[in-house]
């Protein structure tokens, strides 16, 4: 998600609401995507770990979605990162 259209939705609790449900279905289809890249003895135990992760994620308010997983100038290197933060309770 772009930052402007973020700001944008965000100024409504209507906004607010669409904007999660749109970055959490951008932010399944990054760990999709992650996962059908893996190694394919590595995609069961991978998918696993992102379905927990996800939980945790959807979780998130929209300020830390945003900043963490959803915001389109993040990197595939830190969104793992990041994904490995919050499986470890570090986010």
């Amino acid at each position: 998600m772009k930052t402007l259209v973020y700001k944008q939705l965000s100024q409504s609790a209507e906004g607010s609401k669409e904007a999660h449900t749109i970055m959490l279905n951008e932010v399944k289809s990054k760990i999709d995507a992650l996962v059908e890249s893996a190694p394919a003895n590595n995609r069961e135990k991978l998918s696993k770990m992102m379905d927990s992760a996800m939980e945790k994620i959807a979780a998130l308010g929209n300020g830390d979605l945003f900043t963490f997983f959803a915001n389109d100038d993040i990197s595939t290197r830190n969104f793992i990162c990041y994904i490995n933060d919050i499986l470890k309770g570090d986010l």
